[in-house]
């Protein structure tokens, strides 16, 4: 009886450490099988991040490639204005006030060379024609003739060319709210809206991208 006890215990223990080592092995196959998924769904996630990632970096540049076009046609535009202006050829003027609004154009031009009048917040129509000493009437005339914008878009074009030009700058370490207020502009979001409308990207994708390149 006693041999048949041990020979059961021996049969138990036995078929306990087989059962075990099958646990240990499932549980091990198991890991390795969530793991392996694990591993698969995070080169998916990175895969897609990148791809994501080139395809954004090559709509950004793009965009700072059709900023700088853009900067290139409007120069070119100014100076066949000028030249225009310069020979007497009316630009979508009026015919009984060529000279008046040319005039005018010459004055404005002159004036808004100095930052620190159109990034005046306080900056209007007004103050624009009193300045110029004539009235609101000729200098929307005036910036629609040459320009084809409202004076606020005017005022708006030249306040975001300088707040490109400080964010294009490496050694330009002010924040986006700083260089907003310096342009001119009374709230970051105004300007973050204001220049991706323009632009195509938010100030600092383009202050980004612009010293990247």
């Amino acid at each position: 009886m006693a041999a048949h006890l041990n020979e059961i215990r021996t049969q138990y223990e036995v078929d306990k450490l087989e059962m075990r080592q099958q646990q240990d092995r499932r549980l091990f196959r198991n890991t390795v099988w969530w793991f392996s998924i694990a591993v698969m769904l995070l080169v998916v996630i990175v895969g897609i991040g990148m791809v994501n990632a080139r395809r954004l970096s090559f709509k950004n540049r793009s965009l700072v490639e059709r900023i700088r076009e853009q900067e290139k046609l409007e120069a070119d535009n100014e100076r066949l204005r000028d030249e225009l202006a310069r020979q007497d050829i009316a630009v979508d003027i009026p015919r009984e006030q060529p000279d008046r609004l040319g005039e005018l154009h010459i004055r404005l031009k002159e004036w808004m060379k100095d930052p620190a009048v159109f990034t005046d917040p306080e900056l209007n129509r007004k103050t624009i024609a009193d300045r110029l000493g004539t009235n609101e009437k000729y200098v929307f005339d005036t910036i629609h003739a040459y320009y084809d914008m409202s004076i606020q878009q005017y005022i708006t074009h030249l306040r975001l060319n300088h707040a490109k030009k400080l964010l294009a700058l490496p050694s330009e370490k002010r924040n986006i709210e700083d260089i907003a207020l310096e342009a001119g502009f009374n709230s970051r979001a105004t300007f973050h809206r204001l220049f991706k409308e323009r632009y195509g990207m938010t100030p600092r994708e383009f202050r980004s991208l612009i010293n990247g390149s």
